[in-house]
Parts: structure tokens; sequence; C-alpha cells
């Protein structure tokens, strides 16, 4: 969820609390990864030096429960409206456990899936390491700390 792009739910909530109204919340609960610009360009950079074909970069990012990020924009009113139709879920999946099983870590904080329909070279420097098996969902990522989640808000 890059924070400040369209759909962003943070400039919504901002122009509610302007307007005097209560922040609408499909579920207070919700967990979403949350990416500002300058990590996701960073991740373009990173992906657009070392791609070699097929493969999918994926980020591992910090969480935040929706809560907490109306908090971090100065709270108030808010009234849950439900999940939206169509299978908007409560939590967010970045990996599954298949995919965390042939990931490799290029970064720190970027793992690789390579391509599994034609070979992929190795030559790509990177960490080479193997990613800890396990989902990567936002329920059970890391958390934003409240202070974090304020700042990233005033960037929007």
């Amino acid at each position: 969820n890059g924070l400040g792009s369209r759909g962003s739910v943070v400039p919504k909530w901002k122009q509610q609390l302007e307007d005097g109204e209560p922040m609408t919340v499909t579920d207070p609960g919700m967990t979403r990864f949350l990416i500002d610009f300058s990590r996701a360009i960073q991740l373009i950079d990173e992906a657009l030096e070392s791609m070699e074909g097929g493969e999918i970069f994926v980020p591992r990012l910090k969480a935040a429960k929706m809560f907490d990020l109306m908090g971090a924009l100065g709270g108030g009113h808010w009234v849950q409206v439900g999940l939206r139709p169509g299978g908007e879920k409560l939590h967010e999946t970045l990996m599954t456990e298949e995919e965390t099983k042939r990931a490799i870590l290029a970064t720190e904080d970027t793992a690789i899936i390579p391509p599994e329909l034609f070979p992929w070279r190795s030559e790509v420097a990177i960490m080479g390491l193997a990613v800890p098996e396990g989902e990567w969902r936002s329920d059970t990522a890391p958390k934003h700390t409240m202070e974090e989640l304020r700042m990233l808000c005033q960037t929007i």
C-alpha cells in the first residue's frame, strides 16, 4: 500500500477529519503493509540494477493495524463499514509459504523469487541466503511504531 498513492486511505481520512466527518474503516483490526515513495523508488532501482528476467522482487516491509494508522492521524470518530465486496482481506500476504521456500535474500530488506519456467543465472550480486520459511503476512510482520506512522503520514 503506497502511502499517498491514488486509492490510499490516508488522504481520504485526512479529508474526512478536515470535514469533521468520522473516518470510515472497513475493520480496525485490519493490517496492511505500508511503503512510502522513497522505499518504492529504491526497490525499483534495485530491481533495475540486478534483474535478469522473470524474477519477482519482494520488499520486506513493516505493517500497521488500521486502528493504529487512524491514531497516527489524530484519531477522532470513526465508523466501521465492513469489508468491501469482491474479496477484500483482513490481512495481506507478500509471500506465501511455498514462495519463501525458493526465495533468496537479495539484500537485508528484499527477497527475490527466481522464475521456475526457465533457467535463472545466479550471477546477480545477492546475499544468497535462504529466506526463513513461512508466509510474509501483515498480521504477523513487524509493526510500525506510532512515531513511525506519524512520520509517514506527515509526508502525505
